[in-house]
């Protein structure tokens, strides 16, 4: 019972580690993650300038800010930025709640998979026709974030856990 309460007790030590990435990853929802700027004129339409810090006469510079949920409910795209930015949040809550047990072992083991999905896909949306915005970037600190928590945490979880097999099988050895 002993053991057992100092497995628990190594969780919770790295579950801030753990919330405060899924925090940030779940904060982009609201930030823009790409940026693109272009050139029109007077009537709406794009025009090309040949240097942009001196513009002509009834020409203006419009920006546009790209963000994950942009097209919900109908894009595909925002439905997959929504479960990508939103599952650290679920998987950090559920293994605070219940940090042993299958379901909680499964989560460990698609945790980084699924992190590493979740990159990919900012890093597409902030990348494609677009330039980074903050919101990118907030997610790759809040990624790397939870990557240390929840990598920190899975190896002592599995160190203890060796250590209370081998503790188990000594006890079971010596009778």
């Amino acid at each position: 019972m002993k053991r057992c309460r100092l497995v628990l007790n190594a969780i919770r030590a790295q579950q801030p580690l753990r919330a405060i990435g899924a925090a940030l990853v779940l904060l982009c929802l609201a930030l823009p993650l790409g940026t693109c700027s272009y050139h029109v004129d007077a009537a709406g339409q794009p025009v090309g300038v040949e240097n942009p810090n001196q513009l002509p006469e009834g020409i203006e510079l419009v920006r546009q800010w790209s963000f994950a949920l942009e097209g919900f409910p109908t894009d595909t795209l925002a439905w997959l930025g929504l479960l990508a930015l939103s599952w650290p949040t679920l998987a950090a809550a559920f293994l605070s709640w219940k940090p042993t047990g299958r379901f909680a072992l499964a989560v460990r083991v698609f945790e980084l998979p699924l992190l590493a999905f979740s990159i990919a896909l900012v890093n597409f949306v902030s990348t494609f026709f677009v330039s980074r915005a903050v919101g990118a970037y907030v997610a790759f600190v809040g990624a790397g974030i939870y990557c240390l928590g929840a990598v920190t945490e899975d190896y002592r979880v599995s160190r203890d856990w060796l250590r209370l097999k081998r503790s188990a099988s000594a006890k079971t050895g010596a009778r």
